[in-house]
């Protein structure tokens, strides 16, 4: 049938791979499964997904985990996701081809982080700084050369430029730092 993917003319991905038969199933249904996800309108078939698949990841995380019934994601002002019906701690976390969610019911345990990553945060900001530099260095893929941090409204804000050719060629300059 149309799912069967030992068939001589199965469906294949960009790198020469055959679909999996729930591969295939997903490439056709996935994306109508995800649309009640999608509670804002999307501009690219790349946001659409990592955006309803993080909410779905949540949701069902939080119903199958924390026994939260009817998981309600609410967006704040500031853009960050939380639950409208459950005091959950919610983070989702995208990057390229991968979606993470994390949860928790238990406030951060600034004392625990400080003895795990053996370096003292005297704050919220301490730690929030130090976190976003190093998934920032992870998604580069190399250390961070020069950023800036400020925050604003409660919020945090990172420019990062980790070479002299993203400098050059976008034109990037630390502007938070003046």
């Amino acid at each position: 049938g149309k799912f069967d993917h030992h068939q001589a003319d199965a469906l294949k991905r960009e790198n020469g791979i055959t679909y999996c038969a729930f591969g295939l199933l997903w490439k056709e249904y996935g994306k109508d499964f995800l649309k009640p996800y999608a509670d804002i309108e999307l501009k690219s078939e790349k946001r659409f997904y990592e955006y309803t698949l993080g909410r779905y990841l949540a949701k069902q995380t939080a119903g199958e985990y924390y026994n939260v019934k009817n998981p309600q994601i609410i967006t704040e002002a500031n853009g960050k996701p939380v639950f409208k019906n459950a005091n959950l701690h919610l983070s989702i976390s995208h990057s390229k081809n991968i979606v993470m969610v994390c949860l928790d019911n238990k406030p951060r345990n600034f004392k625990k982080l400080s003895n795990h990553y053996k370096r003292e945060f005297k704050s919220a900001m301490d730690f929030y700084e130090f976190w976003t530099l190093k998934e920032a260095s992870f998604k580069l893929g190399c250390a961070v050369r020069d950023f800036s941090f400020l925050e604003f409204e409660n919020e945090y804000y990172l420019t990062v430029t980790s070479s002299a050719a993203l400098e050059k060629d976008f034109a990037v300059t630390n502007y938070l730092a003046r």
